[in-house]
């Protein structure tokens, strides 16, 4: 639209000189670019990917690429295969989570509306299921990574949301983008802004789940007026239930980025992104043990004088029974930077598009509780259901098109990372990972294409990491080997 306006404007410019003065016009040159320029970028850092791109790159699913995505696989993302997950996951699904916060932190829009969560995911909370969304229904992928962002574009931005629940509660955030045109070639931009996510409706009034737990009765531990005359540990019957006192999990997120036209065809965006995501709701039995002694729970001798509260029941000095269930209590906190370069290159032999994309992340730390130590989580597998978080993830390769051909090459790396909490086998160490990708097609009508697509192209296996049970990080690395697809698409 711009390209046409300009044109316009130009061709009524001439006629109007020509009346009077009939000028020579030697040469009229009109050229155009693929590239994004930095008119098109905004105040907040927006990546769009089209169907053609990711079908161009061997992806078969939006799984399959989100896997890949520099932003998100810098935190994690979790699919479970032919069978649910132990932590009740539905079979086949799977949940995408940028930066690592998490996958019920992650907004997932089709069309501008929310998308459905997943009920009971990952035991009592939730997620949107990637993999319900068809590829064949896909025009184009945003990936929008700052924090609380509901607005493209704009050279400033100042908003106030308000949310309010029946069952939760209200929350106010504010947030402030600029974008400051430094010259015709270079655009600043930075954003700030607070955030919430209300507790789900499994956290607030999840149902009963029954189990058995332990604490430790040696010398100096906290809890020893509840083990009785045990010398090393006591066994309990615990029972976990919903929190209708629970409050909204806050973050913060910062973004200070730059887009700069280097030349005509080449463009290089920069962008420095911080969050730090407070009160995180989780399961925690150590809190209200320690309600129990500070008198904050109550402590009863039977598990009916207890009613419905959280609390002890506790005989003969030993602690027999235990019904705790949400608190906010968690809090991570994560930094890095995101580099994407653009070149094109007109040739003889067809248009050709180099590009290179990455997300180098700085820093990843988690506390699970207020009083717990920081961990610091990044560039090593971590948890039971062992997440990976490389330090630097990147994509680079080339796009070609010559008349109706059209051909990609391209490749994925995801860096190296010690193993898991739950290592054997003296292995320390998941190396690092690449993978190559191409294809070619052909338009053989302008509603008309067929392309032959291989991703994997040297079926190189996911390096070996001990830790998880199936042998490989399945958060960042793929196991399905070489895969072709072929595919003839008729667009109406």
């Amino acid at each position: 639209m711009s390209l046409a306006v300009a044109m316009a404007l130009s061709a009524s410019a001439m006629a109007q000189q020509a009346a009077t003065e009939e000028p020579q016009i030697e040469k009229i040159e009109v050229t155009g670019s693929r590239l994004k320029g930095v008119d098109m970028e905004g105040a907040n850092p927006l990546q769009v990917f089209s169907r053609d791109e990711l079908t161009s790159r061997g992806y078969d699913s939006i799984s399959s690429f989100l896997r890949d995505l520099p932003q998100a696989s810098a935190g994690t993302f979790n699919e479970i295969g032919s069978t649910a997950g132990n932590d009740g996951t539905p079979a086949g699904s799977a949940g995408v989570s940028l930066r690592g916060l998490g996958s019920s932190s992650t907004l997932v829009l089709v069309n501008g509306r929310r998308v459905a969560v997943d009920s009971f995911a990952n035991g009592a909370d939730t997620f949107v299921n990637v993999n319900t969304i068809p590829m064949s229904a896909i025009e184009r992928v945003e990936i929008l990574t700052d924090g609380a962002s509901s607005v493209y574009g704009s050279d400033a931005i100042a908003a106030l949301r308000y949310d309010s629940y029946s069952d939760f509660g209200s929350d106010v955030n504010p947030k402030l983008s600029l974008r400051y045109r430094a010259t015709d070639n270079l655009i600043l931009r930075a954003s700030a802004s607070t955030g919430f996510r209300a507790p789900s409706l499994s956290q607030i009034g999840a149902g009963k789940s029954l189990g058995f737990n332990y604490i430790s009765c040696l010398p100096g531990q906290p809890f020893l007026s509840f083990c009785g005359n045990q010398p090393v540990e006591i066994g309990y019957d615990e029972e976990r239930v919903g929190n209708k006192e629970l409050d909204a999990e806050k973050s913060r997120a910062l973004n200070v980025g730059m887009s700069w036209n280097l030349t005509d065809s080449l463009q290089l965006t920069v962008d420095y992104w911080r969050y730090r995501h407070t009160d995180i709701v989780d399961y925690d039995s150590i809190t209200t043990l320690r309600g129990c002694l500070s008198g904050d729970v109550p402590v009863t001798g039977s598990e009916a004088a207890l009613g419905d509260s959280f609390g002890c029941v506790v005989v003969n000095n030993e602690l027999v029974f235990l019904r705790t269930g949400f608190y906010n209590i968690g809090s991570q906190e994560t930094d890095g930077i995101d580099v994407n370069l653009n070149y094109r290159l007109d040739t003889n032999y067809g248009s050709f598009k180099f590009y290179a994309t990455g997300t180098k992340t700085f820093n990843y730390e988690r506390q699970l509780t207020p009083d717990s130590p920081k961990e610091d989580l990044l560039g090593r597998l971590s948890g039971a259901n062992e997440i990976a978080r490389p330090d630097l993830v990147a994509d680079f390769g080339t796009d070609w098109r010559s008349g109706n051909w059209k051909a990609s090459l391209s490749a994925h790396y995801a860096s190296s990372m010690g193993d898991g909490d739950f290592r054997f086998g003296g292995n320390e160490t998941v190396k690092s990972w690449t993978t190559l990708s191409g294809s070619l097609g052909y338009d053989i009508t302008d509603n008309q294409s067929i392309s032959l697509a291989v991703r994997n192209l040297t079926d190189k296996a996911p390096p070996y990491a001990s830790s998880p049970t199936n042998g490989y990080a399945s958060s960042v690395h793929d196991w399905i080997g070489r895969l072709w697809t072929l595919r003839y698409t008729v667009s109406f």
